[in-house]
């Protein structure tokens, strides 16, 4: 959703449901790192790899499409794979195209990525 003003993060309950799946007994601290719709948005920061990946030409008329990654979501990603030429669908957590993306890239393009990054480092000095 859209960011919130109260962000909806309880580290006590992330911790509670990890310990469901795996020992936390090595885990120090857990931070947010807010994506205003959702991770997908950062994606589109990486537009030039996205399209390489599905088989679009990057075209001027398509960066303007796609120019705002805050405003986007998984949707508007689903629709861009499906104008590929390669014929495939998105999938979350499909491997093969997140190694694909530049994520240095969407790094450099995304405050929220470097901001939630600092704090973290912050919290292990």
């Amino acid at each position: 959703g859209n960011r919130a003003k109260i962000p909806e993060f309880n580290e006590k309950e992330i911790i509670k449901k990890l310990k469901q799946y795996v020992s936390t007994d090595q885990i120090c601290n857990v931070s947010k790192i807010e994506a205003i719709k959702m991770i997908e948005s950062w994606f589109f920061y990486d537009l030039v790899n996205i399209c390489n990946y599905i088989g679009v030409p990057y075209t001027g008329n398509l960066t303007r499409s796609y120019k705002n990654p805050e405003k986007l979501d998984c949707k508007d990603l689903s629709k861009l794979f499906a104008k590929g030429t390669k014929k495939q669908y998105y999938k979350k957590g499909d491997n093969s195209f997140l190694n694909y993306l530049n994520i240095q890239n969407i790094y450099i393009h995304c405050l929220d990525l470097q901001n939630g990054i600092q704090q973290i480092r912050l919290d292990f000095q």
